[in-house]
């Protein structure tokens, strides 16, 4: 019945069992906190992240976080730069420091 790999099973349950086993790898325990991105990158692009992160002496992977930060904060200068040139062509309309915490 069990191909007499575990003849000692049959003394323990002598009719088939349905087993569930979950296989646990090394992986499963050393999981990262940071999320994963997955870029596909053009070949200038990858020499150029290499050669600057040979040149500050960093892993590749933090040199492309550090670039990626850097060029989010351009896109959110950006941003508050079109929300400040909307707000700047309105006629502004100033209240007194006393009034406006009444």
């Amino acid at each position: 019945m069990y191909l007499g790999l575990f003849s000692w099973l049959e003394n323990v349950y002598p009719q088939p069992v349905l087993a569930l086993v979950l296989h646990l790898w090394y992986t499963s325990f050393m999981s990262t906190i940071k999320p994963r991105i997955n870029i596909t990158a053009d070949r200038d692009i990858e020499l150029a992240i290499t050669r600057a992160a040979r040149r500050d002496r960093m892993p590749v992977a933090a040199k492309a976080v550090e670039l990626l930060r850097l060029a989010l904060e351009l896109e959110e200068d950006l941003a508050l730069a079109t929300i400040v040139d909307d707000r700047l062509a309105r006629p502004a309309r100033f209240i007194a420091h006393d009034k406006a915490w009444l």
